[in-house]
């Protein structure tokens, strides 16, 4: 039986990064690629999800390459995100419908601003457990429902 390895991929804000290991825990070989970080003039932060999936994917190959191994002794797969950095895709093909909003851009600040205003806050947080945030998802989706044509807005 071939020798199998355990492929981790991290896709973090910066960049993304490819880690191969063999059953016992040692690091065979690594590798990363950054990508950009695309900051408007309001301080909006977003990633290109085509650039990240071809980065991930470069990344990936050129690590089983450096190894030496085929693709089929990779016996398992690890993944790790940005958690809360959010996109959306089209049902029908998986295409982005617009760049990913980074975790830790401000965008959808108005949206929490209209929960609270609209007394809903405090009904958020007990269903939920966390406070309005424009850090987390949901006023992310939001803020795609309300801007990007293809979903809603």
């Amino acid at each position: 039986m071939e020798k199998q390895y355990l492929l981790s991929v991290d896709q973090s804000t910066q960049g993304t990064k490819a880690l191969l290991f063999d059953r016992e825990g040692n690091l065979i070989c690594g590798g990363d690629l950054p990508h950009r970080q695309i900051i408007n003039d309001a301080g909006w932060v977003s990633h290109d999800l085509n650039e990240i999936y071809a980065n991930t994917l470069k990344v990936v190959r050129d690590v089983i390459e450096k190894a030496g191994i085929r693709r089929e002794q990779v016996a398992g797969l690890g993944i790790s995100n940005q958690r809360e950095t959010s996109a959306v895709r089209d049902r029908t093909d998986g295409h982005p419908l617009a760049d990913a909003i980074v975790w830790q851009c401000s965008r959808a600040k108005d949206i929490c601003v209209r929960v609270e205003e609209s007394g809903k806050a405090e009904w958020v947080r007990r269903t939920t457990g966390i406070n309005l945030s424009p850090f987390f998802p949901a006023s992310k989706l939001a803020w795609f429902m309300e801007n990007v044509k293809k979903c809603g807005g």
